[in-house]
């Protein structure tokens, strides 16, 4: 199966419970199926109730970006406001 098929067949981004891992996916009826691909070949089905976070592939792409820019940001504030530890020794 070639990676544009694969794309749009499986174009959810989900999160299981209790994993920090985002998988590829297709909704079905009970749940979602992760991308063969991404398991050893199998196509494994999951029951709804156990996805902790689902996004189409759109949406995710726009977090991941938004998240990068969230921390650059927060990076760089840092910078502007860090302190020396020299300048928290007492004059004397």
């Amino acid at each position: 199966m070639g990676l544009g098929i694969a794309l749009f067949m499986y174009d959810r981004v989900i999160r299981l419970r209790g994993s920090e891992k985002y998988e590829l996916a297709a909704r079905t009826p009970y749940g979602y199926e992760l991308d063969p691909e991404r398991n050893f070949g199998f196509a494994l089905e999951v029951r709804g109730y156990v996805v902790a976070e689902d996004y189409s592939y759109e949406e995710f792409a726009a977090l991941v970006k938004s998240e990068q820019d969230k921390k650059e940001e927060a990076i760089r504030f840092r910078a502007a406001f860090s302190i020396d530890s020299r300048d928290l020794e007492k004059e004397e």
